[in-house]
């Protein structure tokens, strides 16, 4: 969940500091590299997250089946390079290059949107109601979920055309 809070933060700050201007207060650039630092461990730690396979409903614990599902069926491609390091190897006085390597960070965005993701959990949350409640709890805020889900992706659309229209205006 804070990854997913992290995720949203990264992506709106993204496009605020391309078309806008980089923050100089020294607590924000703090806090940005410890949102990096955050996203590199959930990089490694995703090589230990063990899944339920799909044909055996088996949960598997093997590393090495882990990482070869996160690399070629999972998020490993966004997830490097969204959190590559790119600032250490561009000098410091092409700031409009780095800005725009900051968007590299926006397919992280389609994990807020990612539905699976919130089923998993929804059903995670468990109480002591009875199967038949629980899933129809689980079915309204499912339902609910999708429909905030589409009144922010369009917030976020046009925060993003008002971005980017404001840097190439500018």
């Amino acid at each position: 969940m804070v990854i997913l809070l992290l995720v949203g933060y990264s992506c709106v700050t993204s496009m605020l500091y391309t078309a806008f201007v980089t923050p100089n207060n020294e607590g924000v650039k703090i806090f940005e590299e410890c949102v990096e630092y955050l996203f590199m461990l959930d990089l490694v730690s995703n090589f230990f997250h063990s899944y339920v396979d799909q044909d055996t409903y088996e949960e598997v614990k093997d590393i090495k089946l882990i990482a070869r599902k996160y690399v070629y069926k999972g998020w490993f491609f966004i997830d490097s390079v969204s959190v590559f390091p790119f600032k250490w190897f561009i000098s410091s006085n092409k700031t409009t290059l780095t800005k725009l390597l900051r968007l590299l960070r926006l397919p992280r965005l389609i994990k807020l949107i990612d539905i699976s993701r919130f089923k998993k959990l929804i059903k995670s949350f468990g109480g002591n109601e009875s199967r038949d409640e629980k899933i129809l709890a689980q079915h309204i805020i499912l339902y609910v979920y999708k429909i905030i889900r589409i009144i922010i992706i369009a917030i976020i659309i046009s925060y993003f055309i008002g971005c980017i229209w404001f840097f190439i205006c500018s």
